[in-house]
């Protein structure tokens, strides 16, 4: 893919110029041309008839009536445990009347099955007992309003719409129809698609009905989940997985008696409540099932009121403890930077729970987000994992479910045989359908369990349904959460008025309270701001909320060593972040140099301890701290977005993602966007792309030799595969990377890059920055027998087969499966300046007067505002850098001009680059130079054009070997009329320079104005 096919952003425009004749007049400049392209047809939306929900239509509506209703006798109608030879005995206390059908409740007195249905399932034809959010025509009806999009590209930002799909959607849209899961050309800019739950009785040739024969008749079919936005592991395909074959029960058994027992449980509540809170729950009483009235039932006990839902609830709470902690263990860490534990990795601590590791106890492996809050024989219910589980406890009879998924509710519905003695348990509703057997139901949320039954089971059929979550789902939750956040700021706003971040954070630290950032909070409008279309209501919560109880005082920024592939990248869709992030790890100190307080340890801690948290970013090449709150956007009781991998605890890259998100006005702003330009916000160092050099044939030589020292020299690498992400909608594209090893829509970091001379060999070195597991198994790769059978190889390789997600792969197959790189010129050491100025009818404000001694490497980079950050922005103005030097007497010679390929100016062209960011690299021998900052001349009026001009080189600045002192040229000087050779006659700045400058290793640059750099 060509570089202004990844990314209108990436686009240069060039208009190269050539350098006048003393004799003549200057050349006209070329007018720029237009960075965008129109939207890719491949992004257009198919038919919306696709999405259209099918799998709520009941064969037999008369499944849709509670049972006890479809009978002539009331006796045969009550539920089992009601049937005696007097109804009034059998019915509770208040329900005891002359007249069986007043015995019965309420809702079910009713010669009509449909009147004494739920209102949901009153209807004569099945399809109107669906839910009716299920009840639509046309997909679009029935979707929510954020997924009503015929175009990908109507919803993103202006600057956001990139051909690339490998930066554009979010993770959990990328499938196509039915059998792909939803459409995926979703809004950039818009949160996730739920897709409609999948029913067997349509598109059955995509997903055909599982149906298991038992015994007697009976049967076990299960429905598979819905291809829901978010993934568990690599899912390309639908799920349209078989659930594991249950126990079989003979129905013809002799029912057996259900002994005298309490058992207690948890009463239904009307919203969850918050992980790790116990509350205590009414007891159920049962009575002894007589052996010759195998169809009676004992009526519960009545409810009692239930413990009232605290304010910060995000999901259900444990009933019970499964395990307790036996002793808490130190975090190895490793301080390599000798610094002051400003993250407090000193006093961080891991559980060790009791009978961990111990035999026997391998259940906890088997579950991804949580687990359950009963003990038991542990059965998933789908063939693919992290979905559904049934957990069985033989001697207490019992039977619960357990969501392990984030994304999905757990429609669960069991038919049993009538001679079953069964008692619903907690939120568990049962009915008798008109053959007499037991109709239990319930709904599993994510990350919660439910205890479903008690008793003994005698031959059933089951329907299971992942449905995705609803808007009434994340609207419940929200509303929760959001009581506790304006508890928050009401607090504050006793002890402050202002709307400052920094002013009300001061307060909170003063007043010891939680900081709630006024400029950024957890509302929807942090989410969605900038999109077409709005994302779905999810909560807001702290991350102590999304921890088990005894890790809440645990929670840190870093809990351990920062390494690569230690980000979960979440269901954001920006990849092209998530992939910087991951290339930045590779040097932790500079990751974790991202974190530190301006001014210092103390600072830092009492910050944290109130919620707040800061991030350095090199924004429009201008160095920020970027303040946040703690709030996060959380879904099933877990961060939503990025989060770590390895620690629940450890927040670091939720911090990193909030706080860029701030950075450009929302989550949604970024979406998509070039890892490049992330990479330069993170490090401040300039990029290039080399989308074109990778796949020209005669140009890769070059390149892979310029990498050789690049990589040696520091600079960091990385190369990009075609597709939006993982699950792209081109599913052979998927399918061809897969089985190599690779991912789609995805950034590699370039480790090392070796020419084997003596072969004629050229290898490269590679990290997956995913670290999803997936490892190229193509030529070299770990597992290839080329490595044993060329040790001389392997030997220059220093090849070691491991498990961490590095390979090595031929140059040849990196070109053939890479479509797009580029270098971040980072380098060691590094002393960073900046410099705020602007153009002024076409002339710079200050240029630099620079004087070194010795030999000294410098970059000079100019940055113009993001249009990411802007609404209907305006092209990038094409702008060039010159570098000139002294030649005779008074004049000066232009030696050195900008190009797209930073790290090779040219000195025979005069090239404006309309880009975000444009920069020239070069060694200065020592000498005086001048460094002019250049916008194309244009006839037209020209409003002021803000720009930041940096500065790094290996060498401190005011240490007597370089020298910096800004001046002005005059507005008619020959040079901004491109002629090679110009007089100065500088002149002093007519105000003096704000600049920043950084030292290595410092955590923040300081600030201040002046008329040369000190």
């Amino acid at each position: 893919m060509s570089q202004d096919q990844l990314n209108d952003e990436a686009q240069w425009t060039e208009i190269e110029e050539e350098a006048p004749q003393e004799r003549e007049t200057p050349n006209t400049p070329d007018q720029a041309e237009d960075c965008n392209e129109a939207a890719p047809a491949e992004e257009q939306a198919e038919d919306c008839n696709e999405a259209a929900p099918a799998e709520e239509q009941a064969e037999d509506c008369n499944e849709a009536a509670p049972a006890e209703e479809q009978a002539e006798d009331c006796s045969e109608a009550a539920p089992a445990e009601e049937q005696a030879e007097d109804c009034n005995e059998a019915a509770p206390a208040e329900e005891q009347a002359e007249d069986c059908n007043e015995a019965a409740p309420a809702e079910e007195q009713a010669e009509d099955c449909n009147e004494a249905a739920p209102a949901e399932e009153q209807a004569e034809d099945c399809n109107e007992a669906a839910p009716a959010e299920e009840q639509a025509e046309d997909c679009n009806e029935a979707a929510p309003a954020e997924e009503q999009a015929e175009d990908c590209n109507e919803a993103a930002p202006v600057e956001e719409q990139a051909e690339d799909c490998n930066e554009s959607e979010p993770a959990e849209e990328q499938a196509e129809g039915a059998a792909d899961g939803p459409d995926q050309r979703q809004d950039l800019g818009s949160e996730e698609k739920p897709e409609p739950p999948f029913e067997e009785t349509q598109q059955a040739e995509e997903c055909p009905e599982d149906v298991v024969p038992l015994e007697a008749s009976e049967t076990q079919e299960h429905e598979t989940p819905g291809a829901e936005e978010a993934y568990e592991g690599e899912r390309a395909e639908h799920l349209a997985q078989k659930s594991h074959s249950p126990q079989y029960y003979l129905a013809d058994s002799e029912p057996q008696v259900i002994p005298q027992q309490a058992c207690e449980e948890e009463a239904p509540q009307e919203y969850p409540k918050e992980i790790g809170n116990n509350y205590d729950a009414p007891q159920h009483a049962y009575e002894v099932v007589a052996p010759d009235n195998a169809h009676a039932r004992s009526m519960p006990a009545p409810h009692a009121a239930a413990a009232a839902t605290p304010p910060s609830a995000i999901v259900k709470p444990r009933t019970r403890n499964v395990k307790s902690v036996a002793r808490w263990e130190a975090v190895e860490y490793d301080l390599r930077d000798g610094s002051d534990d400003e993250f407090e990795l000193s006093t961080c601590m891991t559980p060790v729970y009791e009978g961990e590791g111990e035999e026997g106890n391998e259940d906890a492996s088997v579950f991804k987000h949580g687990e359950p809050d009963c003990k038991g024989e542990i059965m998933s219910c789908f063939d693919e994992p992290n979905l559904l589980y049934r957990i069985i406890d033989p001697k207490a009879k019992t039977w619960s479910f357990y969501n392990d998924s984030l994304q999905y509710e757990m429609h669960v519905q069991f038919i049993f045989g009538k001679h079953s003695k069964l008692q619903p348990l907690e939120n568990t509703t049962l009915r008798q359908n008109e053959e007499g057997q037991y109709v239990m139901e319930v709904v599993v949320y994510p990350t919660e369990t439910e205890m479903f039954l008690q008793g003994t089971v005698n031959g059933f059929t089951s329907k299971l349904r992942a449905v995705p979550l609803t808007e009434d789902y994340h609207n419940a939750r929200r509303g929760i959460t959001e009581e506790l956040v304006n508890n928050e700021v009401a607090a504050i706003q006793q002890v402050t008025s202002s709307d400052n971040a920094e002013d009300v954070l001061q307060a909170c630290i003063d007043s010891g309270i939680p900081f709630v950032d006024p400029e950024f909070p957890p509302c929807q409008a942090s989410l969605e701001a900038g999109a077409n279309k709005p994302f779905k209501p999810f909560a807001w919560a702290r991350p102590q909320a999304c921890v088990p109880e005894e890790m809440a005082s645990q929670v840190r920024l870093f809990r351990a060593n920062v390494r690569p592939g230690c980000v979960d990248a979440g269901d954001l869709g920006d990849s092209w972040v998530i992939c910087s992030v991951a290339s930045v790890s590779e040097d932790p100190a500079r990751l974790m140099g991202m974190f530190r307080h301006p001014e210092g340890k103390a600072a830092a801690q009492r910050e944290h301890a109130v919620g707040a948290y800061r991030v350095t970013f090199n924004k429009n090449g201008w160095w920020r701290s970027v303040l946040v709150d703690s709030y996060l956007p959380v879904s099933g009781g877990k961060l939503k977005y990025a989060k770590s991998a390895t620690d629940p605890a450890e927040i670091w890259p939720a911090i990193l993602e909030k706080a860029y998100a701030k950075l450009h006005g929302s989550y949604a702003r970024i979406c998509s966007g070039d890892p490049l330009h992330a990479l330069q916000d993170m490090t401040g160092f300039s990029t290039m792309r080399f989308d074109e050099s990778l796949t020209d044939d005669k140009a890769s030589d070059q390149l892979f030799s310029d990498l050789v020292h690049g990589i040696a020299a520091g600079y960091t690498v990385i190369c990009s595969t075609p597709g939006r992400g993982p699950h792209d909608k081109d599913q052979e594209l998927c399918e061809a990377y897969a089985q190599v090893g690779l991912v789609t829509g995805c950034a590699y970091t370039i480790l090392e890059a070796k020419h084997i001379e003596n072969k004629d060999l050229r290898m490269v070195k590679v990290r997956n920055a995913w670290g999803r597991g997936v490892e190229w198994s193509g030529s070299w790769g770990n597992d290839d027998t080329k490595w044993d059978a060329n040790p001389d190889i392997a030997e220059e390789c220093n090849f070691q087969k491991a498990a961490n997600g590095m390979f090595w792969m031929s140059w040849k197959d990196a070109r053939k499966y890479f479509n797009g790189g580029g270098v971040c010129f980072t380098h060691q050491p590094a002393y960073d300046y900046r410099m705020n100025c602007v153009f002024t009818e076409g002339v710079p404000s200050a240029v630099l007067e620079i004087e070194v001694q010795s030999p000294t490497c410098f970059t000079f980079v100019i940055s113009q505002d993001d249009k990411r950050c802007q609404v209907n922005a305006s092209e990038y103005k094409p702008v060039m850098i010159s570098i000139a030097e002294p030649v005779e007497g008074d004049m000066y010679k232009v030696v050195m001009n900008s190009s797209a390929n930073g790290a090779r100016p040219t000195s025979d062209k005069w090239m404006f680059l309309q880009a975000r960011d444009v920069s020239l690299i070069h060694k200065l021998d020592a000498g005086k130079y001048i460094v002019v900052p250049r916008i194309m001349p244009s006839d037209d009026p020209v409003e002021p054009v803000p720009y930041v001009l940096g500065m790094i080189c290996n060498k401190e600045v005011g240490n007597g070997d370089v020298s910096v002192k800004f001046k002005r040229l005059d507005a008619g000087n020959r040079v901004f009329e491109n002629f090679p050779k110009f007089e100065p006659e500088l002149m002093e700045v007519e105000q003096p320079v704000q600049y920043q400058k950084r030292a290595p290793g410092e955590a923040f640059p300081m600030t201040q104005m002046g008329e040369e750099v000190m």
